[in-house]
């Protein structure tokens, strides 16, 4: 053997290493579940994307649903009382401290969603705000009121704008804009039990 030469069993070696490095490098996907730290930073602290309720009055108060954060986590909240929910003004906006006293009656996590889905979907909100709204229809009497809702951070007046995406139950209504009709369909399909 020359003083250039590598002993074949070294080369075996290195040869196998670098096969199972490259095996390696090829087969990790980088993660679309997590929030990049830049992304993370231009979020505000509770960032609330969807919300799916029922509210009864009919022989006693009923309140049920589920909140949708841009981490893709599902919390449900059952029967809160009525005096302690916060609502949206007559223009949908509502502060983040009241939404997040909301957040913290929905002390159930239900499901994950992938944080590539959520993403998809939450670049549709924009899209939904202050679209035209269908007529009210009356279907039913006592049947109370699912609805589905978006939300958006407003940074100049620093609250949240809820959306009605749609309604149904005693009375129908539907937000008519292209992207609030995708939403809705799709946050039918989530199932929370």
């Amino acid at each position: 053997m020359t003083k250039t030469q590598i002993p074949s069993y070294k080369c075996s070696f290195l040869a196998g290493l670098s096969f199972i490095l490259t095996i390696f490098l090829f087969s990790c996907e980088p993660s679309t579940d997590v929030i990049p730290e830049e992304e993370e930073g231009q979020l505000p602290e509770l960032a609330i994307l969807f919300e799916s309720d029922y509210v009864n009055h009919a022989w006693g108060y009923q309140h049920s649903g589920w909140f949708l954060d841009n981490h893709g986590k599902i919390r449900k909240y059952e029967m809160p009382d009525q005096e302690k929910w916060n609502k949206p003004d007559n223009d949908g906006f509502i502060s983040k401290e009241d939404l997040a006293e909301n957040f913290e009656l929905a002390n159930t996590l239900v499901r994950e969603l992938a944080r590539s889905t959520v993403k998809e979907k939450e670049g549709l909100i924009a899209g939904s705000l202050d679209g035209e709204m269908s007529d009210p229809v009356n279907r039913a009497a006592d049947m109370g009121s699912f609805g589905w809702y978006t939300y958006l951070w407003d940074a100049d007046k620093e609250m949240y704008k809820r959306q009605v995406l749609g309604i149904a139950g005693d009375w129908e209504q539907f937000n008519l804009a292209t992207d609030a009709q995708a939403l809705l369909q799709w946050l039918k399909t989530i199932q929370v039990n």
